[in-house]
């Protein structure tokens, strides 16, 4: 799984959400995302996440803002 999938599948799924404040480090695992991509959610940095995602415009930004809030 690419990041930006990992992120809008957090916005849209709230059992996801839930699993990843529950355990973060089993839902990352269990993710498929890269050892690296995991750290840039952990990081809660919303730089180096968006920059992850190549610099997304302001609509696609909520979901960072979401993750963060989840971590």
């Amino acid at each position: 799984m690419i990041l930006r999938d990992y992120l809008l599948e957090l916005a849209q799924k709230p059992d996801k959400v839930a699993a990843l404040r529950a355990d973060p480090k089993a839902a990352l695992a269990a993710s498929g995302l890269s050892e690296a991509d995991q750290n840039i959610v952990t990081s809660a940095d919303p730089g180096k996440i968006r920059a992850a995602l190549g610099g997304l415009g302001a609509a696609d930004n909520v979901t960072v803002v979401i993750v963060i809030a989840v971590l």
